[in-house]
């Protein structure tokens, strides 16, 4: 695939936090799990949960205490036994925020003796996932130690243990596969059968649950009419009925615009994975004037290798658009040329390859 741009010549949480903080666990977990609903007696029941609360921050003050000492392993202990006592989750929140950090900061040295450290966490993670009162915002950060578990067995070449340790990731819903492949010590089983199958598997049926969605968010879209035409930032002609045949990706962005710039990969990645069947077009929006707005552009695509083409964007095509709430806003037109799914923000490739194959079949 050629550089569009090479034409034009111009001048990560729980998972790796800090030490405990325990005001955050009291606030996010808030009173352990008890019903505010059930009937009662409320004035007492405020009164027990009240002091419920100041004895889990007391206890968990006490570890953290402990652990700015440098005394992690008693710390841990502490919180390990009220865990295990009470099964309060707010002490499993703290043990697994003690537990990686101690993790992740014996690893800077060892990642032989850290390895205890990250299994330990996989351990308290997976009792955390099946707990009734975890709350739910929590979640994906609690998912993603069984990532780290993964990456320590790893590298102390348990590849069995790193292959399970990901089989139960992707059952709790972890889709981030650009973080799996991308992760240096997973490099030594390039070559392991179970490992990739587990990871192509786990991709293949996200893939086509995202797919299935995609298509019945299409089928509900209500479309709207919409075109442009004019030159690209190379002076290029450029228009949406010279298109059609293939699916459109239309983005509406700007350089200025950080989602905009985080999104950009991705639709580099599509052009690439989709060359013949989906044509992409950026239409920029910049601030100052015409001529500095094209030299930004063109400066963006060179640097970022932007492999299709982009325009600046005018006020009338942008009103085109129903309800425009920001940007980036990206339009996936079919290849009649009508508009079957907007979406607004920055977007996974993965999400923006479903709307695409769902258009392209």
């Amino acid at each position: 695939m050629k550089q569009y741009w090479k034409v034009c010549l111009v001048p990560v949480a729980i998972a790796a936090g800090s030490l405990l903080n325990v005001n955050s666990i009291i606030a996010q977990t808030g009173n352990g799990g008890k019903n505010d609903s059930v009937v009662g007696n409320a004035k007492q029941e405020s009164q027990q949960d009240e002091a419920g609360t100041t004895e889990v921050q007391e206890q968990l003050e006490k570890a953290q205490a402990l652990a700015e000492k440098g005394q992690t392993k008693q710390a841990i202990q502490i919180v390990l036994q009220q865990f295990e006592e009470s099964n309060d989750v707010r002490f499993g929140v703290g043990l697994l925020k003690l537990v990686q950090d101690s993790a992740m900061n014996i690893a800077k040295s060892s990642r032989r003796k850290s390895h205890l450290y990250f299994v330990r966490g996989g351990e308290v993670a997976r009792k955390l996932l099946i707990h009734p009162d975890l709350d739910p915002a929590l979640r994906n950060d609690v998912i993603l130690v069984l990532f780290h578990e993964a990456r320590s067995r790893s590298v102390n070449r348990d590849p069995a243990g790193t292959v399970a340790c990901l089989k139960e990731l992707f059952e709790q819903g972890f889709s981030d596969f650009s973080l799996i492949e991308n992760e240096v010590d997973f490099r030594r089983l390039a070559k392991n059968e179970d490992f990739l199958e587990t990871v192509n598997s786990a991709r293949d049926a996200f893939r086509q649950r995202l797919i299935g969605q995609a298509k019945q968010q299409i089928d509900r879209f209500e479309s709207f009419d919409f075109d442009f035409q004019g030159n690209d930032v190379l002076g290029r002609p450029l228009g949406l009925a010279g298109l059609k045949g293939k699916v459109v990706i239309v983005d509406i962005w700007g350089t200025w615009c950080p989602p905009c710039r985080k999104e950009i990969p991705a639709f580099i990645q599509l052009k690439k994975n989709y060359a013949e069947d989906l044509e992409i077009v950026g239409l920029a929006y910049e601030r100052g004037e015409a001529s500095e707005a094209v030299q930004k552009v063109i400066k963006f695509g060179v640097q970022s290798k932007i492999n299709y083409p982009c325009a600046i964007g005018d006020e009338a095509t942008k009103t085109m658009i129903p309800n425009f709430r920001g940007y980036p806003t990206t339009l996936f037109i079919d290849r009649e040329g009508k508009v079957r799914m907007v979406t607004v923000g920055a977007e996974s490739y993965e999400r923006l390859e479903s709307l695409v194959l769902a258009l392209k079949e």
